[in-house]
């Protein structure tokens, strides 16, 4: 995922291009957890033609000079926060600032985006999938729940093997457990 407060047109042709895969300061920050200036790998890439194209389009948008922060993370997930601007100016300590507040940015922006996850998995499930996974939750066999609800035994496997798909669970139980996780079921 590109979040950017890059102009439409840059944003755009940097992602139809596939820049990403050539560009100097994005492979870059693959191989290091520091701050860097882009100066860095735009000076010291052996370049072609498709990355002098990609430089000299960004040289064209404003983008000529900035600081990239790569973040790692413990799951071998990967970000970044690039900033485009002038660097020669900024103090040993500025860098260190701007480290932690792209840790921070990004942490918030995964919390953000597990919360905006969890309330759409909250929602995949209809009431009545959600009535049959609280009789399988205590135990109720098919038969069991079709004799309570009134429905027929292959009318509550259909809604339990819906909620199951909706979900993305393996089997019943996952299914449960994972409505119950995501307190789409309280018992």
């Amino acid at each position: 995922m590109l979040l950017s407060g890059w102009q439409d047109e840059w944003y755009r042709r940097y992602t139809e291009m596939g820049y990403v895969h050539i560009d100097p300061v994005a492979l870059q920050s693959f191989k290091t957890s520091l701050p860097f200036d882009w100066s860095g790998p735009i000076r010291d890439r052996v370049r072609d033609k498709m990355t002098e194209q990609l430089i000299s389009e960004a040289y064209d948008f404003g983008m000529r000079d900035g600081i990239c922060i790569p973040v790692h993370m413990d799951n071998g997930m990967q970000g970044l926060v690039s900033l485009a601007g002038k660097t020669d100016h900024l103090s040993n300590e500025a860098r260190v600032e701007l480290h932690m507040l792209a840790l921070y940015a990004l942490g918030q922006f995964r919390k953000l985006k597990a919360a905006k996850g969890e309330a759409a998995r909250r929602r995949v499930i209809t009431q009545r999938e959600a009535e049959m996974l609280k009789w399988v939750a205590v135990g109720k066999t098919a038969a069991e729940i079709a004799e309570i609800t009134g429905l027929t035994v292959r009318t509550v496997n259909q809604h339990c093997e819906n909620a199951q798909r909706r979900m993305g669970t393996a089997n019943r139980l996952q299914t449960v457990v994972e409505a119950i996780r995501h307190q789409l079921i309280t018992l």
